[in-house]
């Protein structure tokens, strides 16, 4: 009895059809890809030290999300991509005939008019037997067909074709069918592999580089000069600057007491302390003026 063909005995290779084991093989190895991407971001998103990102700041804050961000969906992609081989529509004789018709009439080609070119190229070993091509082949299995379900006629001048006769051509003409609908399935399949050859290098390519520049980013020995924790400074701004309308007229810029916050000690954020004659303000200090590192800060107006 020959192996049934239900898609429980496709996925796990008990059929005699060399097309359908290929495509029990193809799936295999899509789950395969599947669970090693999702082994990879796994361990990406377990693996990286995404504490590092807290001492980032400026345009490497930037690069690092983006780069881990471009890494998680490049997985992502290749994932959904190779998922997709398992939601590849079934190829029927249906479907192969009305590509053919539409190719022999000039129409336009489809991924299935590619499928219908390969079937040709081995069409000796399908089906020669049966029919000339495709097209053919279907209009013989739908003959057959209408032939055993209408009611017997006798006619004296029309030679009845006996009821067996019908059933032994409608058997191999099945046969040949499964011949061709199998290895139609195992080709469409094995185009869309071949497709994602160079997405799936792409998506590859992409998670190194996202990986790499994000833990180069995060991992590398952080700038002296950047403000970790709030540092006491005695700020220098030039005169004439616009801050001034921030601090008081009476402040003098030339000594202002505050607290860096954030960025680096070369031109931090600030709040400077309020005291008799300069106001509470936070501003990045700006180009030119001198930041110097204070033992304490002096003690605030009550």
């Amino acid at each position: 009895m020959a192996a049934s063909k239900d898609p429980e005995n496709i996925e796990s290779g008990q059929t005699g059809s060399g097309p359908l084991r290929a495509i029990a093989d193809l799936r295999a190895t899509a789950r395969w890809i599947i669970t090693a991407a999702a082994g990879v971001g796994a361990v990406l998103v377990a693996g990286v030290p995404l504490t590092g990102l807290g001492r980032l700041d400026g345009l490497d804050l930037v690069f690092a999300i983006a780069a881990l961000g471009a890494a998680l969906c490049a997985i992502g992609t290749a994932i959904a991509m190779v998922a997709r081989v398992f939601a590849t529509p079934y190829v029927t004789l249906e479907s192969l005939h009305q590509n053919h018709r539409k190719s022999a009439g000039g129409g336009d080609k489809n991924p299935v008019g590619a499928t219908i070119q390969a079937i040709g190229l081995v069409r000796e070993e399908l089906f020669a037997d049966q029919a000339e091509h495709i097209g053919k082949l279907y209009e013989r299995l739908e003959s057959v067909n209408a032939a055993l379900r209408a009611p017997p006629r006798q006619w004296p001048w029309r030679r009845v074709i006996p009821h067996d006769v019908q059933v032994r051509e409608l058997a191999e003409l099945r046969v040949a069918v499964s011949r061709v609908v199998d290895f139609a399935n195992h080709d469409a399949i094995r185009r869309q592999f071949v497709g994602l050859y160079r997405r799936l290098a792409a998506a590859a390519v992409v998670t190194t580089l996202g990986v790499g520049v994000y833990a180069y980013l995060a991992s590398r020995p952080a700038d002296p000069d950047l403000v970790t924790k709030p540092t006491p400074v005695l700020v220098s701004i030039p005169v004439g600057d616009a801050i001034r309308t921030q601090l008081g007229p009476r402040c003098p810029l030339g000594r202002v007491p505050a607290v860096a916050v954030s960025g680096f000690l070369r031109q931090p954020t600030v709040v400077t302390i309020p005291t008799a004659e300069c106001l509470g303000a936070r501003f990045k200090v700006p180009a030119g003026t001198v930041v110097v590192p204070a033992k304490e800060l002096p003690k605030l107006v009550g």
